[in-house]
């Protein structure tokens, strides 16, 4: 009826789960977000993403509201 869990089975999981808290630690000791060089383009993503849905105009290739290019005329 119920099946035997064998720690083969489980050791994967466990070393997948250990891994992730260990690349996350440092950010939970020290209450903070580790920034990248990239984060401007995410976040510019997570505004246009919000400022699409706000106004019904929805484009999945465009960034139509949080482009942050220099724009030389």
């Amino acid at each position: 009826m119920f099946k035997r869990i064998y720690w083969r089975d489980v050791a994967p999981y466990i070393s997948i789960a250990g891994m992730a808290v260990l690349l996350i630690l440092p950010q939970l000791i020290l209450h903070s977000t580790i920034v990248g060089s990239d984060a401007i383009f995410h976040f510019n993503r997570i505004y246009d993403a919000a400022k699409q849905m706000q106004n019904f105009n929805f484009s999945y290739f465009q960034t139509n509201y949080g482009s942050q290019i220099a724009r030389t005329n």
